[in-house]
């Protein structure tokens, strides 16, 4: 016992020096990374670091543990060997996490500059899409994992989805709305518009909605599916240039 305990610990403190060591070259990879003129390999080192690093400080834990006997086979009913894998599932979970999180914002950012696109208000609303996309498909992994059916979860899921769906079908009409009017851009902040009865200037771009400040300084918010499905009127393009008539 005391021998396994020995050479246990000499696993741990080996995995500490190759984490230690990997942490190292991670950071060197970094630094050069900054310097290339493609931003795919920092995003890629900022989601693998951490979690790389982890992982090999835990397979030295796990070794220790296992080889030795100082793990038993199982814990409350639970194989340690789930255990184990239901925490690598999460550390690759995370890293995907963290690479789509940065590989969206960074990227949407730039195609919202280079198409000249109102997306900073919609890339926000994605990235909370992705994650919560990324750790349900976890949570049913670790289920599976776990030997839990997780049938009767999917279809409850799916029915769930679908009724949600129904009753929130005038949000995503007008967060759809929102994201036509991104790309077509009818109009931009500050510009002077008609929309129906409503005459102002756009003093609010959601994903909701559209805010506009009319000539009596009232707010008039206005859904995103209603400016896109009536015909817009923008005084301010393609200057502000303006005819009034005067009877």
């Amino acid at each position: 016992m005391i021998e396994g305990i020995f050479y246990a610990t000499i696993t741990i403190i080996v995995g500490l020096i190759v984490a230690g060591i990997a942490f190292g070259i991670i950071r060197w990879l970094k630094k050069r990374a900054e310097r290339t003129a493609t931003e795919l390999d920092d995003i890629i080192l900022l989601a693998v670091g951490t979690p790389l690093v982890i992982w090999i400080i835990l397979v030295s834990v796990y070794i220790a543990l296992t080889r030795y006997g100082l793990l038993p086979e199982s814990l409350a009913g639970i194989s340690s060997s789930q255990i184990i894998n239901a925490i690598f599932i999460i550390l690759a979970a995370w890293a995907v996490s963290v690479f789509f999180t940065n590989l969206i914002r960074t990227y949407g950012a730039k195609i919202s500059e280079r198409a000249d696109a109102d997306l900073d208000r919609i890339i926000p609303i994605i990235l909370i899409t992705v994650r919560y996309v990324i750790w349900f498909a976890v949570f049913l992994i670790l289920l599976a994992n776990f030997h839990i059916d997780i049938t009767a979860l999917l279809a409850a899921a799916g029915i769930a989805g679908i009724a949600l769906a129904l009753a929130a079908q005038d949000i995503i009409g007008n967060f759809f709305g929102g994201v036509i009017i991104a790309i077509d851009k009818p109009f931009h902040m500050g510009d002077r518009v008609r929309v129906n009865t409503f005459f102002g200037d756009v003093v609010g771009l959601g994903p909701r909605s559209t805010r506009i400040k009319t000539m009596d300084h009232q707010i008039v918010t206005i859904p995103n599916s209603t400016i896109t499905s009536n015909v817009i009127t923008n005084y301010s393009m393609p200057d502000p240039t303006m005819k009034v008539r005067i009877p």
